[in-house]
């Protein structure tokens, strides 16, 4: 029960431990200070000392996603190289050569496109999931009907499916 006070007189009438446990603005305050004073400040200081904070591992999926985009982006904008992932050998083994455009160079722009392709399909499922930890009202959009919310919706698991398997399958790649 909220209690709303328009005189400050009333204020006499009740001991503070009244007024913070039946809300309104002095509960207000009590949970401000409680985050921000107490619990941020503890967080920062055991990501620093653990790597990870008490709130991080009540949702690691959350605080997964919300890394990884910036991770991710990051990584796009300033790495040095890719992964090998076009390269055969010749016939003789002895060198080898792109599979997609058939060059025998080392630095084929045939690998980085798709190696950046691979990386937007990572991004987009991260996102895509740090989306619904946000929103916990999946609601269909406006005039849309439910067998166009579910195809929509089976659509988007895809894409999480898709960039979670690539991130699996080259996670030992993300490196510079």
């Amino acid at each position: 029960m909220r209690v709303a006070f328009t005189n400050p007189s009333d204020l006499e009438v009740y001991d503070l431990g009244y007024l913070i446990s039946s809300g309104g603005i002095f509960s207000a305050i009590w949970d401000f200070l409680k985050i921000y004073c107490y619990k941020e400040p503890k967080w920062f200081v055991q990501r620093g000392w653990r790597g990870y904070a008490d709130c991080d591992w009540w949702h690691i999926a959350d605080y997964n996603s919300k890394v990884m985009i910036e991770l991710l982006k990051y990584y796009k904008q300033h790495r040095h190289g890719s992964p090998c992932l076009t390269y055969e050998n010749d016939e003789d083994g002895q060198d080898f050569h792109c599979s997609v455009c058939k060059t025998k160079h080392a630095n084929c722009e045939c690998t980085h496109r798709i190696w950046d392709a691979y990386l937007d399909k990572m991004i987009l499922s991260f996102q895509l999931c740090d989306e619904d930890n946000d929103d916990f009202e999946w609601q269909r959009e406006k005039g849309e009907t439910m067998d166009e919310y579910t195809q929509r919706e089976k659509e988007r698991e895809k894409q999480i499916e898709e960039g979670l398997t690539l991130m699996a399958k080259y996670y030992r790649h993300l490196w510079d």
